[in-house]
């Protein structure tokens, strides 16, 4: 099935991921259709135990030893937004900065993509290869 998003842009989009391709090519961008799909899959709705978390991160220093694909960055995304205004502040007026850490180059990309698609922050990266 074909869509058209703008004039200078076609999706295909198939039932079985199987068929659907990597790549979308348009006249101005190349798009890789993965990632947009896993981006959508996004949990809108907390878990319990990830708002209780949140809760109790705003009061106090948390370390959150979850499974993988538990939703973690999505709580830590939650406590970003929560705490935004004073993100956006600066730090003469008393405004906080997020720091993320993460063990790997990719890792660092990845969460980075994350927090700014579901914020309107202003995200930076460091690491290693940066220099």
């Amino acid at each position: 099935m074909r869509r058209a998003l703008s004039p200078s842009t076609m999706v295909s989009t198939f039932s079985s991921p199987a068929k659907r391709p990597k790549m979308v090519v348009s006249r101005n961008t190349t798009v890789n259709i993965d990632r947009i799909h896993s981006e959508l899959d996004v949990v809108t709705i907390p878990r319990s135990y990830q708002t209780e978390l949140m809760e109790q991160a705003k009061h106090e220093n948390l370390i959150i030893c979850l499974p993988t694909g538990s939703g973690k960055t999505y709580i830590a995304v939650m406590l970003i937004k929560e705490m935004a205004h004073t993100i956006r502040a600066s730090i003469r007026d008393g405004g906080k900065r997020t720091i993320f850490l993460a063990k790997t180059v990719a890792l660092v990309q990845q969460q980075s993509d994350y927090i700014r698609f579901h914020t309107d922050l202003s995200v930076g990266k460091y690491y290693g290869e940066l220099g």
